[in-house]
């Protein structure tokens, strides 16, 4: 895994999210700073929070396997 998601990792959160202050916050990375998305009740929501910046920032990324971990992650964490 990148170094970036290795916070993510260790707290088996989704790509993109961390824990602040007791919320879900989504940031996507934009000119090697990142930004703040938003902050969330849940994991996935953060997580779709992400996905949609990620796609807002960088339009010609593929987030193909972000979706497809999100929904694998959604299903392990029931």
């Amino acid at each position: 895994f990148p170094s970036h998601d290795i916070e993510e990792r260790k707290h088996n959160l989704p790509c993109g999210v961390i824990i602040k202050n007791g919320k879900f916050r989504a940031r996507v990375k934009v000119n090697s700073k990142h930004v703040v998305v938003g902050d969330y009740a849940t994991e996935y929501e953060a997580g779709l929070a992400y996905i949609q910046a990620k796609l807002k920032y960088h339009p010609h990324a593929d987030v193909s396997r972000l979706i497809a971990e999100l929904a694998k992650w959604a299903s392990r964490n029931k």
